[in-house]
């Protein structure tokens, strides 16, 4: 069982779903704020997990559940862990 308390992203708003930009920007906002551990609920956005030199120099968790894009953790920071619950496509980190 997961005992992590999570800061918690939709990839959806009203029924919508997200572009993958405003993902990202509410990604980095979550890590600039000190989040540590992130749940994104994601419905196909690409690029989630990378360039998050915002969080910097302590861990960073993330767990994606849902349909992961393309270039899941691209771009990657040292210290950053990504767990995906779903399928992934094969450029994978």
């Amino acid at each position: 069982m997961d005992n992590k308390h999570y800061y918690i992203i939709s990839g959806k708003k009203n029924g919508k779903r997200l572009d993958s930009r405003i993902l990202e920007e509410k990604i980095q906002y979550a890590a600039s704020k000190g989040y540590k551990d992130i749940k994104i609920r994601a419905y196909g956005q690409h690029g989630i997990g990378g360039r998050l030199w915002k969080a910097g120099k302590g861990f960073l968790y993330i767990k994606i559940e849902g349909q992961a894009g393309q270039r899941v953790g691209s771009m990657g920071f040292s210290n950053t862990f990504i767990d995906v619950m779903g399928s992934a496509s094969d450029d994978v980190g």
